[in-house]
């Protein structure tokens, strides 16, 4: 078999994302998929269990086998190595954000007073479009949730910029921005539909309580987990919406709920071709490898049998 057959052998065997674009819920799942096919094409035959292998131990055992080989792979191993970083930052990141929403929907599930909970709204209007992590509906107005689980102390300043603080300072967006963007569509998705002056507030919640977050923005809301449902039934304001109501409004947001998929930021396709790439080359210098061996074993064997050949005994007779 060629290399280049090979590879399209490879990349066949891979079913995962097998289209261009994807619902948020879609993308984890095929991640998973995508680590598995890739420890299965490389461990298939030396481990029995491969449920908790990762992509890094993909990375380290084709090292390995490079090493082994003579480093006949290295760039094509090096280019492999650099894609798998954003691969892996993209699980990460989608594994943080499900777990902190799961966190943050655990405690909201906690408020006692009349309300309608909605969970990852996509809204989107012919310009804009945008995820709202949740929506609470409540007699007194809307609340937009936003989850952060990080493990970095956190800045918004004065103009809504996120910080993340460490040892270096990196920006991360402009959150008031982004969470007013977020206030319209809703507000104009309700007015839609008849309820023109609803209160809806932003609430950036934070899942770590062990950051600390400096909020210097006064029309943004912060909260940890703890403190985050009493925030709900205690806000100011009287009440205004009915249950009926509630129940219509969230009817009108999941009526108007964006379904459009999406592509995701990373080219998994680029991604499959480079690892691909290095197990047919890696392949190919090992069966290059097992030839070479095979003509030595079949030298000395070939010597030894002219040395110690019953009719060439005969002859010295």
């Amino acid at each position: 078999m060629t290399k280049t057959e090979r590879m399209a052998q490879v990349m066949t065997a891979m079913k995962s994302f097998d289209k261009v674009n994807y619902h948020k819920a879609e993308v984890l799942p095929e991640l998973f998929a995508l680590q598995q096919e890739m420890v299965d094409q490389v461990f298939a035959d030396e481990v029995g269990d491969t449920s908790r292998l990762k992509i890094w131990d993909v990375e380290n055992r084709l090292a390995e086998k490079n090493e082994a080989l003579g480093h006949v792979a290295d760039e094509t191993l090096e280019r492999f190595r650099e894609s798998s970083k954003a691969v892996s930052n993209l699980i990460r990141s989608e594994i943080s954000g499900s777990r902190g929403e799961m966190q943050a929907f655990g405690r909201l599930d906690k408020i006692t007073g009349v309300h309608k909970l909605l969970r990852n709204v996509e809204l989107s209007s012919e310009t804009r479009r945008t995820e709202l992590d949740g929506i609470v509906l409540t007699r007194k107005g809307a609340f937009i949730i936003e989850v952060k689980n990080t493990r970095k102390n956190i800045l918004i300043d004065e103009e809504g910029n996120y910080y993340r603080m460490g040892e270096y300072t990196n920006w991360d967006c402009n959150i008031g921005e982004k969470m007013s963007m977020r206030e319209a569509l809703l507000g104009e998705l309700l007015r839609r539909h008849g309820y023109e002056d609803c209160k809806i507030t932003s609430i950036v919640v934070f899942t770590n309580r062990q950051v600390e977050v400096r909020n210097k923005l006064k029309t943004l809301k912060v909260s940890f987990l703890g403190p985050l449902p009493y925030i709900i039934d205690e806000f100011e304001g009287e009440d205004v919406y009915s249950s009926a109501e509630l129940e219509a409004m969230a009817a009108a947001i999941e009526e108007e709920r964006c379904n459009e998929e999406y592509a995701i930021d990373v080219d998994i396709n680029q991604y499959k071709q480079e690892f691909a790439a290095v197990v047919a080359q890696l392949d190919e210098a090992q069966a290059m490898t097992d030839r070479k061996e095979a003509r030595r074993k079949a030298s000395i064997m070939d010597v030894l049998m002219r040395i110690f050949s019953p009719a060439r005994v005969e002859e010295a007779a």
